[in-house]
């Protein structure tokens, strides 16, 4: 009897070493943000796997008011609404790619301002995202760079993020008000004078464009709200024949008539006397209740006279019967 021994047979394999890039964006601008403000990201990439990524290519897709500033270095601007950062340094195991970004804000609309970044081309096969599919995934702002190493939730690829920052809106107004002693400040008493038409303006570049206008109530009062920070002045369409308060009298700035006189206006077929106030710039969140225009009573001609008449009693006292005296000067 013949026995055969066969060895035993040992298979090894080896498995290939992991390619894993991550990103998170984050905002570096603190705010206030208005038009014009140059609004500051930072885009950092990861090399998170076992070999070195020769190629990391970022694309930042704007929102809707926001482009490419000129202060940026290595984003190309793709002119439409998007800008794409390519980079053929080696990124080794575990270094970190940091990208400064910066945009404008051209039109700052009120609410929330979303800004994606994701990685849309590199050199390798990434073990848990796709290069180019930032949009279809699912919405988590990081908030720093340990968002780098956490999925918060099911479908949320690590090489895509967006940035938040919200536009806070502002309320600007006062009162127009009867300057009884027409000093030019708002006394305890003066009443608010109500039907007086005011514009608000914007001042962009230097040029001022009406926004909108409203009608001062009962009270005097008027306010705009829901405003974008900004720059604006205020326009007070005062009647033809009115006299307005002197402007900018007194210390408190805050009880004064801020109105200073600017011709003549006709609106809806009735001219008014314009008076507009300086420009002045409104934070996000603030509520300016400060601008007020005084307008002066006019002075209503009062009458005194009676009769030169002849006393006949010589007593002093007009009686009856007792008859006025012609031609005399008085």
């Amino acid at each position: 009897m013949t026995t055969t021994t066969l060895a035993p047979t040992t298979t090894t394999s080896t498995l290939a070493p992991v390619y894993d890039l991550a990103l998170v964006k984050l905002l570096v601008s603190e705010g206030p943000f208005v038009v014009g403000s140059e609004v500051e990201f930072s885009v950092v990439v990861r090399n998170q796997g076992e070999v070195t990524a020769n190629l990391v290519e970022v694309t930042d897709t704007f929102p809707a008011g926001m482009s490419l500033a000129g202060s940026n270095t290595g984003w190309v601007d793709g002119g439409d609404g998007t800008a794409v950062f390519r980079s053929t340094d080696p990124l080794g195991p575990g270094e970190t790619l940091r990208i400064p970004l910066f945009l404008v804000l051209n039109d700052a609309g009120l609410g929330a301002y979303s800004n994606l970044a994701g990685i849309s081309a590199d050199d390798g096969d990434d073990k848990d995202s796709t290069p180019g599919t930032g949009t279809d995934d699912a919405v988590v702002d990081q908030v720093d760079e340990s968002g780098l190493d956490v999925d918060q939730v099911p479908g949320d690829e690590d090489d895509s993020d967006i940035a938040v920052f919200t536009i806070v809106p502002a309320s600007i107004g006062d009162k127009v008000f009867s300057d009884l002693d027409g000093d030019g400040i708002q006394d305890a008493g003066e009443p608010g004078i109500p039907g007086i038409i005011v514009i608000l303006e914007r001042v962009v570049d230097g040029v001022q464009s009406e926004v909108t206008s409203t009608v001062t109530d009962a009270n005097g009062e008027y306010l705009f709200e829901g405003l974008e920070p900004g720059e604006y002045c205020i326009k007070f369409l005062l009647p033809e024949d009115a006299e307005a308060s002197p402007a900018n009298a007194g210390a408190d700035g805050t009880a004064d008539s801020d109105g200073v006189a600017e011709g003549t206006v006709v609106r809806d077929g009735v001219t008014y006397q314009a008076y507009k106030t300086v420009a002045t710039t409104l934070e996000p969140g603030e509520v300016d209740l400060t601008w007020d225009q005084g307008i002066v009573p006019a002075v209503v001609p009062a009458s005194i006279g009676d009769k030169v008449f002849s006393d006949l009693d010589g007593d002093g006292i007009q009686d009856a019967g007792e008859p006025g005296i012609p031609g005399i000067i008085v």
